[in-house]
């Protein structure tokens, strides 16, 4: 029977063009070769040199994706490969290999799947029919790293066909192309050099009135963040304080806003003055370095 797991390429997908490369999925905390552990040797090793909280939940994450336990992943099982608020690929998985060294971006990554990518990513989440969206019965959300999607065949079937028929988008390495997509994944990557009182960040975030960019948290509450490429109009504030307002009352929870763009009219730096939003202000840059 083929079972069918949501992985997540890092928290802004940023090991995805190595998995492509090496034609891979991973996970990390490399405690040594699990083949040579049982779970209470494992869950030690966490613990120690990882300072892991919970070592019990992080030791069944790798021993599954080594298939070391019960409903662990198998050769010819399927995973559906999860970015920044995108669906990347969808691969089929392959035989087991423990890498000493792991990743360039990541060294405790060292528990490799090899794969069989489908080619057909990557799309926006937002982009995939409504079952896929956050809250929904068939939901892609992923707060982790790997998670057992317990769907029948026939849900893959329309999320392989949906995604064949969206936008495939173009991930940005940098800034350059400065469009709001690059900004996003910068802030997701980044989100403490915008405030660093934020705890966590979740992107594209499903209120009752539409996607907010992101969802963070602080100490006193919810944090959401909207990003604009360009000067913000009054429309941005407007559309931040839906999304706050909306939060406010299905959480009944202390929210906050933050609006990030390269620059602000008067009327809006005057519209924020008597809610709690804080307005930050961005530019790229180019840095040039002489090689030879």
């Amino acid at each position: 029977m083929v079972h069918y797991w949501k992985i997540r390429a890092g928290r802004g997908g940023e090991y995805w063009e190595t998995w492509k490369r090496l034609k891979i999925i991973s996970v990390g905390w490399d405690v040594g070769d699990l083949k040579k552990l049982n779970w209470d040797e494992t869950k030690e090793k966490i613990e120690r040199l990882w300072g892991e909280k919970s070592p019990g939940s992080t030791a069944g994450v790798i021993r599954r994706f080594a298939g070391l336990e019960e409903n662990g992943m198998e050769k010819g099982d399927i995973a559906i490969i999860l970015g920044s608020a995108t669906v990347l690929d969808i691969a089929e998985i392959g035989d087991f290999e423990y890498h000493r060294g792991g990743l360039p971006e990541n060294e405790s990554h060292a528990y490799w799947r090899h794969v069989k990518f489908y080619d057909i990513g990557p799309v926006r989440l937002r982009d995939l029919p409504e079952k896929f969206q956050m809250y929904q019965d068939f939901s892609l959300h992923l707060p982790g790293t790997l998670s057992l999607f317990d769907v029948e065949d026939e849900i893959i079937d329309d999320l392989i066909e949906a995604m064949k028929k969206a936008v495939p988008v173009e991930l940005e390495e940098g800034l350059l192309s400065f469009d709001e997509d690059a900004v996003q994944q910068y802030i997701e990557r980044n989100f403490r050099d915008i405030d660093p009182s934020l705890i966590s960040i979740e992107r594209e975030y499903r209120t009752k009135v539409g996607y907010a960019d992101f969802l963070a948290k602080d100490k006193n509450g919810k944090v959401v963040i909207e990003v604009k490429v360009g000067t913000a109009q009054d429309s941005a504030v407007g559309q931040l304080l839906g999304y706050m307002n909306s939060i406010r009352k299905e959480d009944k929870e202390k929210v906050r806003g933050i609006l990030v763009a390269e620059g602000f009219t008067d009327r809006v730096k005057l519209a924020v003055e008597s809610d709690d939003i804080t307005l930050i202000k961005f530019k790229a840059k180019l840095d040039f370095s002489v090689v030879n």
